[in-house]
């Protein structure tokens, strides 16, 4: 079972090989999206019977898998053919769809996210974890301090992925304070 994670990793890094996140190898910000996931109990060796060990490794090798549709010339059958079904239906629904700007995207693909269902809430959730948590600049941020209210509006499902959600509040408050220590009102 962990062969197959360890495959998707080896192939998303190679995907990625030439690319940055927050100027560090790209693969690093794909092991922090799996680690919020292990961290929260979405690991084939430690479900806690939240969801069983095939639907973990899906949501495992879809973290690693998750940006590749928008940042490499991979397209939709290929991570079908080499990981499957539901991994490729999960990758599909966190890609960014098309629009004009930032916000058509994000709408379209929060409306995707949710038709998928909760793995794929899941899923985006622990990237935005991940990007938040390692935000690097405060421009970053604040895009992310700004789309927050329409992310858990589009998302957020009452009595699911609590957790979760109170960890990317924590976090949005902690990063809040670092980049704006003088700060106290509403940035958005």
């Amino acid at each position: 079972m962990l062969e197959k994670i360890q495959e998707a990793r080896e192939f998303a890094r190679q995907l990625h090989r030439n690319q940055t996140h927050n100027g560090k190898p790209y693969v690093q910000h794909l092991d922090e999206v799996s680690e919020t996931l292990t961290f929260f109990g979405y690991h084939p060796d430690i479900t806690q019977g939240k969801i069983n060990k095939d639907t973990c490794e899906v949501l495992q090798i879809s973290a690693y898998l998750h940006d590749v549709l928008e940042d490499t010339p991979i397209d939709r059958y290929t991570i079908r053919k080499v990981f499957g079904d539901a991994v490729e239906k999960l990758v599909y629904a966190v890609s960014d769809g098309n629009g004009s700007n930032r916000k058509e995207k994000k709408e379209i693909t929060y409306e995707r996210i949710k038709e998928t269902g909760l793995l794929a809430i899941i899923l985006k959730l622990a990237d935005r974890i991940s990007n938040v948590k390692f935000s690097d600049s405060r421009s970053v941020f604040q895009m992310y301090w700004r789309e927050q209210e329409a992310f858990k509006r589009a998302l957020h499902i009452p009595g699911e992925c609590e957790e979760m959600w109170r960890h990317l509040e924590t976090l949005f408050s902690s990063r809040r304070r670092y980049f704006y220590p003088n700060e106290q009102g509403d940035l958005r």
